[in-house]
């Protein structure tokens, strides 16, 4: 017999926005840094649109709905070995944890550029093997 749904619980359905640019993937600073860190080809970000108002305490709902769409599972990959593959395994249960944001911004990497961690050409600042006070920037 087929899980019955409340009446009154939204289902959420989502479409894959392919198109959708992200500055901070196509900006030449972050690539550089990318490339640097070793992220080249371990990041990407995709971008969906959804059809139904989202509220807080639905929050749940929607990120099962999110993991359960179709179009959504098609679309995510997951990494191993270094390579890109396709989810192996339906979602069956999520949890969700609300994170207060109240400021989105990238300020709290400014310090690692203004306290000399990293070269204006995005090196970082070598510190000797020994540890001694006077010359460990990255952890001051």
């Amino acid at each position: 017999m087929a899980e019955e749904k409340c009446p009154f619980e939204q289902s959420f359905s989502f479409r894959a926005l392919p198109n959708k640019k992200f500055f901070f993937l196509q900006d030449k600073e972050v690539s550089t840094l990318i490339m640097k860190w070793s992220m080249q080809g371990r990041i990407s970000a995709q971008s969906f649109s959804f059809d139904q108002s989202f509220h807080s305490y639905n929050c749940e709902q929607f990120a099962l709905d999110f993991f359960k769409d179709p179009d959504v599972v098609s679309c995510l990959k997951k990494m191993e070995a270094g390579v890109q593959v396709p989810l192996d395994k339906p979602v069956v249960s999520v949890h969700v944890e609300v994170v207060a944001c109240t400021k989105v911004s990238m300020e709290l990497f400014d310090p690692i550029f203004s306290c000399g961690i990293l070269r204006p050409n995005g090196h970082m600042v070598k510190c000797l093997h020994d540890v001694y006070s006077d010359y460990d920037e990255l952890r001051q």
